[in-house]
């Protein structure tokens, strides 16, 4: 009986030569496409989990209003620091980054550009 099943198949797909090219191919597009969204999730939900204190970090945000629209930057100003660290008795620690751009490292006597992030306490 699974022979038949694989004899007309295979006959049906001879014979309707176009129709099987686009099913099957709609099917590999369709699957490709349903496992790249599922590796994308999978690392948005990965994203800073390696952190063993996880729960206990947070991000400060500043939002603006300009006519009308509001817009949020993780920009912050510069003693902001300092007075989170004053005021707050609960925060332990508090790191300001700087924007994504390229800046003068040195170490010894040897300096270099590098682009990215950096940190300031």
């Amino acid at each position: 009986m699974l022979r038949n099943y694989i004899v007309l198949a295979l006959r049906n797909l001879r014979n309707n030569r176009l129709y099987s090219f686009l099913n099957i191919a709609g099917l590999a597009v369709g699957l490709a496409a349903g496992v790249l969204v599922l590796l994308w999730v999978a690392d948005e939900f990965g994203y800073n989990k390696f952190h063993r204190n996880l729960p206990q970090i947070y991000k400060v945000l500043q939002n603006q209003t300009q006519g009308g629209v509001t817009y949020t930057f993780e920009a912050m100003p510069g003693p902001l620091a300092a007075a989170i660290r004053a005021e707050i008795p609960e925060v332990k620690r508090v790191v300001r980054c700087s924007w994504n751009d390229r800046y003068l490292l040195n170490f010894g006597d040897k300096s270099t550009y590098e682009k990215g992030a950096v940190r300031r306490t």
